[in-house]
């Protein structure tokens, strides 16, 4: 089963988010898709069920997550303000 230790520990990113209502949902999603999915660890959902050896699902959200916090902190203006 999934805990929100194993959670916290594989998205250590989730520490970004400032919403404590929009982290709380980030982790549900995680929860909900483990649980549908039938998966005890979330280091066993695979990337894509289309072919084998895809990669983790979690290593790609990561990579997509730094990914945009770098484009994020390298533009130049500010589009909040």
């Amino acid at each position: 089963m999934v805990t929100l230790q194993e959670i916290q520990k594989i998205f250590p990113e989730l520490e970004w988010i400032n919403d404590t209502s929009l982290r709380e949902k980030v982790i549900k999603v995680w929860f909900t898709a483990a649980e549908r999915g039938g998966w005890k660890s979330l280091d066993d959902v695979p990337f894509t069920l289309l072919f084998e050896d895809s990669g983790l699902l979690t290593a790609h959200t990561r990579r997509v997550t730094r990914l945009a916090k770098n484009v994020m902190e390298a533009r130049e203006e500010n589009l909040n303000n």
